[in-house]
């Protein structure tokens, strides 16, 4: 019986261990994915900003020529008005009405361009910030990975997160694989010693499952 409490308690503390692995797991996945939104973003800056420019210019000629456009209209219609017969005016009208229209379009045009580059701005500057904060994240599960169990070696960041992050999850799986082959074969070791004991199979219990039962035949 005592043997089976050791084997409890040794199944303990490699779930204990297991579940720490994940969790730094969890967040170094987290980082390093970060990481690498924030290279995209950063590194995707001067082709947007070139496109935007591009998108600026083109509306701009647009927005010209639909204001030139305006502007022979309302010529038109108050030529007409002064000398045109009413057929002409109604024609002019029309014909002002939607250079009008057009030029409302083209403005709107260059106002979302507007909003488009003042966004990829605000973009550009939140991952800035963001960065020195993703690194001190990074810092700090550096810091709980040299006494987290079994990682042999320091994996400590460097300016490349998403470096860092691919390093960091390949020494946790490594650890947490280890510990886990560990921990199926003590649960094999209990499940034998259980079925050994009692004459009866227990493949699928756990080690806590084994040892209960144990207890209850003794007590029997």
């Amino acid at each position: 019986m005592q043997h089976v409490r050791e084997l409890e308690r040794r199944d303990r503390n490699l779930a204990s261990a297991i579940a720490e692995l994940e969790t730094l797991e969890s967040e170094v996945e987290a980082i390093r994915s970060r990481a690498a939104e924030l290279a995209h973003v950063l590194s995707s800056l001067p082709e947007r900003r070139t496109e935007l420019l591009e998108h600026r210019a083109a509306a701009l000629a647009e927005l010209d020529c639909r204001r030139q456009a305006l502007v022979e209209a309302s010529a038109e219609h108050e030529e007409a008005e002064r000398r045109g017969s009413e057929e002409r005016i109604a024609a002019a009208w029309r014909a002002l009405t939607r250079s009008e229209d057009s030029v409302a379009a083209g403005e709107a045009r260059l106002g979302r361009v507007t909003t488009e580059e003042a966004d990829l701005e605000a973009e550009a500057e939140a991952a800035e910030r963001e960065r020195p904060e993703l690194a001190s994240r990074a810092a700090d599960v550096a810091r709980r990975l040299r006494t987290a169990p079994r990682i042999s070696a320091r994996v400590d960041p460097g300016d490349d997160l998403v470096d860092w992050g691919s390093r960091a999850r390949a020494a946790l799986f490594l650890a947490r694989t280890g510990l886990e082959r560990e921990r199926e074969q003590i649960i094999r070791e209990a499940v034998e010693l259980g079925t050994a004991s009692l004459g009866e199979p227990l493949y699928g219990s756990t080690v806590a499952a084994v040892r209960r039962r144990l207890e209850e035949r003794a007590t029997a």
